[in-house]
């Protein structure tokens, strides 16, 4: 309903995109890119269900909404013009959540969040990535990066680790390392 009051139409399901960063190519596909008459573009992300904590609302609110903002960089290279129109869209839900400064249009419920634009995210990111640089090529070693203190993270890490909370406490599990099954090479689980 969002989206064909905004007059959206499904461009695509799953569409690639590809784009560069600091000489580095970014593949991946977008669940659903939408679709103007004007040209105007969206970007939906689907997630099942969110947290009780409202993560991808916190994504959007603090500026982490990495995904997002990748796919928006790689759309707008694409087009050569402006970022497109982000979401996520919790399906369970029926919570579509878009950052203020977005333009997502419609007269349906659309969950409007306030935070940093999505070009700003995507700005922090690529700066995180840049100064990331030698883990990234190895030309030095990645450290157990769930062990490490962040003080020695590269500036803008934090965008996508979890930093100490307001005990100065680091979380027991970084985000990032969820969904990896290797926790005894990086150091998070100890061998039996």
């Amino acid at each position: 309903e969002a989206l064909r009051s905004g007059g959206y139409r499904v461009a695509g399901m799953e569409s690639s995109v590809e784009g560069r960063v600091h000489g580095r190519e970014l593949r991946g596909s977008i669940d659903c890119l939408a679709r103007r008459e004007d040209g105007e573009e969206a970007v939906l992300d689907f997630k099942y269900r969110d947290s009780a904590d409202r993560k991808y609302r916190h994504f959007l609110e603090h500026g982490r909404a990495v995904q997002l903002a990748t796919y928006a960089h790689a759309r707008s290279q694409a087009r050569g013009g402006g970022a497109p129109a982000v979401a996520y869209l919790i399906l369970a839900e029926g919570i579509l959540y878009t950052p203020a400064g977005s333009g997502l249009r419609g007269q349906a419920p659309i969950t409007v969040v306030e935070g940093p634009a999505i070009g700003e995210v995507w700005e922090a990111f690529a700066t995180a990535l840049q100064n990331a640089e030698d883990w990234l090529t190895a030309r030095a070693p990645v450290p157990a990066r769930p062990l490490q203190e962040p003080e020695a993270w590269p500036a803008g890490a934090t965008i996508v680790l979890d930093g100490p909370n307001a005990k100065g406490k680091l979380p027991e599990i970084q985000p990032i390392c969820r969904y990896c099954d290797y926790g005894i090479l990086c150091g998070r689980e100890e061998l039996a």
